[in-house]
């Protein structure tokens, strides 16, 4: 009977070791997951025209999209609800659902709802700085500072999970998160560096060859 026992925990314990990697179980890390498919993009990009700042500044405003449009729609099925709360801007659903959160029917923090509208306040700042010209998708600096400012939103937000602390305050996706800010914005950094040095580099170049042409008139 025993090793029966033993054998059936090790097969739970596997089990559920594992549940996270089935995407229907919703265990899967969206910072992970914007990560994941911007390498793979940028893997895509380096085979086809190696143009990688340039694809990413045409992603950009459809990534954000996509990623307030899952948000809400996580609204609509009572997923992704917070912690508990019993302030005004608590949500619940009623009914038999079926709902995507445990305890759906208890107040709680509506994080996937905090979660797009930070997204779409981004969506609308990267629009605008864009109009004013102040933020050049296609230079390749509009990506890394989209995706390094939602992942600081996305950090705040997350402190209404749900989830375990790891860390601290924070928790395991939180830290992800984290990881995914910093990245992006040291990426951010060094692309607008170098792009500073190659405006420096065409306007030394002019004035060379202004000064030469001066010289032989």
């Amino acid at each position: 009977i025993e090793p029966a026992l033993g054998m059936r925990g090790l097969v739970r314990t596997s089990a559920a070791r594992y549940r996270g990697l089935d995407p229907a179980q919703g265990g899967l890390s969206l910072s992970a997951g914007v990560v994941g498919g911007s390498l793979a993009g940028a893997s895509v990009v380096r085979l086809l025209d190696g143009r990688v700042a340039l694809w990413s500044g045409i992603a950009t405003l459809p990534v954000l999209a996509g990623l307030v449009a899952g948000k809400a729609a996580l609204i609509l099925g009572g997923t992704g609800q917070g912690m508990g709360s019993t302030l005004p801007l608590a949500t619940a659903y009623g009914g038999a659902g079926p709902w995507g959160s445990l305890g759906a029917s208890t107040a709680a923090w509506p994080s996937q709802a905090f979660e797009a509208l930070m997204t779409l306040g981004i969506l609308e700042l990267v629009v605008a700085l864009r109009a004013q010209g102040r933020l050049r998708l296609a230079d390749g600096i509009g990506f890394p500072f989209a995706i390094g400012s939602w992942a600081v939103g996305r950090l705040f937000v997350g402190f209404t999970w749900r989830d375990a602390h790891v860390l601290g305050p924070l928790g395991g996706e939180q830290l992800l998160t984290l990881a995914l800010a910093l990245g992006a914005t040291g990426i951010y950094l060094i692309r607008r560096e170098t792009l500073i040095h190659l405006a420096a580099q065409q306007e030394a170049a002019g004035a060379a060859a202004a000064a030469a042409a001066a010289s032989a008139a």
